[in-house]
């Protein structure tokens, strides 16, 4: 990975979630690929994110399971709620693999960007998960980059 497809900083700009997209459904190695690169490489920011057309799996503490994602959510019962008409897994039937890259990358920055400035719902979706994990407290009064090169998102 020598992109994050989404990085997710904290109001004093330190990267804070690095999300990963699939635009179809991540099989078990990319997961523990990416769990692995994310631990190993980039040990310092505390939470990961894999979304892909089923599910959105969230890393964060990796003392107990490593490995193991902390939450798992549905990813079509989140993102509806941005646009509804998507359809979850049936999407990978819609369109170039590229577009559906950067429509999932668009509905998940719309939902970090709802998680930490409340512009559409009051209660996002998994807003009290999220909470509960510590993500949605230091994604406030922060900021989100889409396609950006780790060697630079990484500073």
């Amino acid at each position: 990975m020598k992109t994050a497809d989404i990085i997710a900083r904290d109001r004093d700009d330190n990267p804070v979630l690095l999300v990963e997209i699939k635009a179809g459904v991540a099989s078990r190695d990319a997961v523990e690929r990416f769990v692995g690169w994310l631990r190993t490489e980039w040990g310092s920011v505390p939470f990961g994110m894999i979304v892909d057309l089923e599910k959105i799996l969230v890393f964060g503490s990796f003392g107990e399971s490593p490995g193991s994602p902390s939450l798992v959510l549905d990813a079509a019962e989140v993102l509806r709620r941005y646009d509804d008409e998507f359809r979850g897994r049936d999407e990978i039937n819609r369109g170039s693999p590229g577009v559906l890259h950067d429509y999932l990358g668009t509905l998940v920055g719309a939902w970090l960007h709802d998680l930490d400035y409340r512009w559409k719902f009051r209660e996002p979706p998994a807003l009290k998960e999220l909470t509960e994990l510590g993500l949605v407290g230091r994604l406030e009064g922060g900021s989100t980059l889409h396609e950006v090169p780790l060697a630079l998102a990484l500073r």
